[in-house]
């Protein structure tokens, strides 16, 4: 979602969702996996160590529930702090062990990834 509404094109997020929900039979799940915005050091760290940071149009914590109102059901978790900041794979491993306790001590809109369900 973050390339289709790259440089602030919000209305593109909106866009993409309802040509999913229109292409889904009536009862069909749209399941998905989506980077967040994260927390102020997660929009930091890409901003300045992430070749596209600054353009990439990250899906915020707060327009989750907007984006897919039209959905009869939706549910989600967002998971993840520590392990977006490892710099190759030995280190997200090992961060990313440390965010199963990290994640409970942090609001979920400071986590960096959500994945949900909704039903038409």
């Amino acid at each position: 979602m973050g390339a289709i509404s790259r440089d602030n094109k919000d209305e593109n997020k909106k866009l993409f969702i309802y040509q999913i929900y229109k292409a889904l039979r009536k009862g069909g799940f749209l399941v998905f996996a989506e980077n967040l915005e994260g927390s102020i050091f997660h929009m930091l760290g890409r901003k300045y160590f992430v070749k596209w940071g600054k353009s990439w149009n990250y899906l915020k914590y707060d327009e989750i529930h907007e984006l897919f109102k039209c959905f009869s059901e939706f549910h989600f978790k967002t998971y993840g702090f520590l392990g977006a900041f490892g710099r190759n794979e030995k280190q997200r491993e090992i961060l990313g062990i440390l965010d199963r306790f990290i994640v409970k001590l942090t609001l979920s809109k400071w986590h960096y990834i959500i994945f949900g369900v909704a039903k038409k």
